[in-house]
């Protein structure tokens, strides 16, 4: 659902990725080239989204048990920090130059922590919520059994290896110490270099998910959906995938490795039926009917204002869907001010904009105003407005002049 949209998370997870690669290159070999190219794409992550701080969080956390002196950490921590939020910054200071604002203009959130809370989980739940498309396909018995493997298996291994390491953890020997960088600058011991990448990617989606609910509770964006969720849904899975590596080697040593490499197969074949049945009646939709959104055959279908529109760029448009307008035509189209909020959306703008442009067009769709939005009645009330158009589901006006 999140990758056929052109959404910056899918560069989010790619810079993710590859920060994390050189960041284990760093604390397993202790090279500072490997800290100045992680910085760098974490720097890459930050211009992504903002969320890409808790990248960075993540990584000086780790940072602090390396095992160098502590002024050592510090400077380490202090370099990687200042070259990765180097880009976001430059852009902040750029935001106040030109708007007062370091992040933008940014109201009240509507949203309760209880919500947001609410909403994570649900989110969470779409990663094995079967499509609906599916059950016009699959019987329901066999889909509700595919759908409960694969939630139980990812659980059923997550809760093995959680005994597992606590379990380690119990015969621990502190002869044996872990750390995450030897002093000597050799690899890290076979333990440590399987736990790292779990313990990296859990401890990065607990301050991701955390930074998230925080975020939508103080300030109002969209709601938490799957999109939000999605640059924790690969390190979550690759944990997953580690985390069966980690079992597998320690059943093979305990049974036949084959047996135990047959048994993983199975799993993993059978745990893969599900998602492949998934995402291919997904594309098979996506192709039959449009991407979804202003990229679907339905809106295609509902172009009928287009005629009634000029490129010449003589004209200004105003819409209650300012961005399906802008969408299917191409031509800059402003939205119907707003009842509240800031001011530059807000009617006094709108007034101004009109008095100074000669030529304004609404272009007014049926289908319903948010209340965020004035409606016609009280446009209408504050200009003559003149029909010129019609197209089915909506009418095009033109803005004559203030009553």
């Amino acid at each position: 659902h999140v990758s056929r949209y052109m959404w910056t998370e899918m560069l989010f997870i790619l810079f993710l990725l590859l920060f994390y690669i050189e960041f284990e290159r760093y604390l397993q070999k202790g090279r500072f080239g490997s800290l100045v190219l992680a910085a760098v794409f974490s720097a890459l992550v930050c211009t992504a989204r903002y969320a890409g701080v808790t990248v960075v969080a993540a990584a000086a956390l780790f940072l602090l048990f390396t095992k160098k002196s502590i002024l050592k950490k510090i400077t380490d921590i202090a370099f990687y920090g200042a070259l990765s939020v180097l880009p976001m910054g430059i852009w902040v200071l750029r935001n106040y130059m030109v708007s007062g604002t370091l992040l933008g203009v940014r109201l009240p959130s509507t949203y309760t922590l209880r919500q947001n809370i609410d909403r994570t989980l649900k989110s969470v739940y779409t990663w094995v919520q079967p499509d609906k498309l599916l059950t016009q396909n699959i019987n329901g018995t066999l889909l509700y059994v595919l759908k409960s493997f694969a939630v139980l298996l990812p659980l059923a291994l997550a809760c093995a290896f959680a005994v597992v390491l606590v379990r380690s953890l119990v015969d621990y020997n502190p002869l044996r110490k872990l750390s995450w960088e030897r002093s000597s600058g050799s690899e890290l011991s076979s333990e440590s270099e399987r736990l790292l990448p779990i313990l990296f990617f859990v401890a990065y989606s607990a301050i991701y998910i955390v930074y998230l609910i925080a975020s939508a509770t103080l300030v109002a964006f969209e709601p938490i959906n799957n999109r939000y969720l999605a640059p924790v849904y690969l390190p979550v899975l690759l944990s997953l995938f580690i985390a069966a590596d980690y079992l597998h080697e320690r059943i093979k040593a305990r049974i036949n490795p084959k047996l135990a490499g047959f048994f993983t197969y199975a799993l993993l074949a059978l745990f893969l039926i599900y998602p492949a049945l998934n995402s291919a009646a997904f594309t098979v939709n996506n192709r039959r009917i449009g991407a979804g959104g202003f990229a679907s055959d339905v809106w295609h279908e509902r172009d009928g204002f287009i005629k009634y529109m000029d490129y010449s760029g003589r004209y200004t448009y105003y819409s209650n869907c300012a961005d399906a307008v802008y969408v299917l035509t191409g031509i800059r189209t402003y939205c119907i001010p707003k009842r509240s909020g800031p001011y530059m959306y807000g009617l006094e703008q709108f007034k101004a904009a009109v008095s100074r442009d000669e030529n304004s067009y609404i272009i007014w769709f049926d289908s319903g105003v948010p209340p965020t939005l004035y409606n016609l009645e009280d446009i209408a009330g504050m200009y003559v407005l003149e029909e010129s158009g019609s197209f089915g589901y909506g009418n095009v006006y033109r803005i004559a002049a203030p009553r």
